[in-house]
């Protein structure tokens, strides 16, 4: 779409003397302004949005900068948006071809639904015993589900080694007596250091 202005000063100042009326003068610049969708009408737009939304008189709105008041716009409409929402938006944003690419599936999976339905209909098979055929038939085909790849772990913990070979489990009796009672205790119920 081409952005194009229409503005009182580009109307030539006798046509609009001809009109004789300022309030269609005004009327025909503002309908110009919203069919060729124009920066200004997009910018007017947002900030009113902004002035409305956050309860801001619309001077104060159009005294800011616009980069501020288009990103309280987008994180204002963002902020009402579901899970599912956001995450279209950010696929469109950063990796369109994997909407593209659902959108092909789902038109190849509506295309073939379609053909089905059309095959159904010139059978003469009602509805109901379409189904239950088909149902009859998916039960026949069910498999077991495909074994799933190993998850890859998020982060990779670091392996803890531990040396047991100076550690003594066995004592004779005179090594056992002549322990301190809280090597003994330590023996029996060992801390973790």
């Amino acid at each position: 779409m081409v952005r194009t202005s229409i503005t009182a000063r580009s109307l030539k100042s006798s046509e609009l003397k001809e009109r004789n009326n300022l309030y269609d003068d005004v009327t025909l610049i503002a309908l110009g302004n919203v069919i060729y969708d124009t920066d200004e009408y997009f910018q007017r737009k947002i900030r009113r949005y902004v002035s409305e939304r956050f309860h801001m008189s619309l001077r104060e709105v159009q005294e800011m900068d616009f980069l501020d008041v288009l990103r309280e716009y987008y994180e204002s409409k963002m902020g009402d948006m579901d899970e599912e929402e956001l995450y279209d938006l950010a696929l469109k944003l950063v990796r369109p071809e994997i909407l593209e690419e659902r959108a092909n599936k789902e038109d190849a999976y509506t295309q073939e639904a379609e053909k089905e339905e059309q095959e159904r209909i010139k059978k003469g098979e009602s509805l109901l015993s379409h189904i239950k055929k088909q149902k009859k038939q998916s039960s026949k085909k069910k498999k077991a589900p495909p074994p799933q790849p190993e998850a890859e772990p998020v982060f990779e913990e670091p392996e803890i080694k531990k040396d047991y070979s100076d550690f003594k489990d066995t004592f004779t009796n005179a090594e056992l007596a002549s322990m301190d009672d809280n090597v003994l205790e330590d023996l029996v119920n060992p801390k973790d250091k």
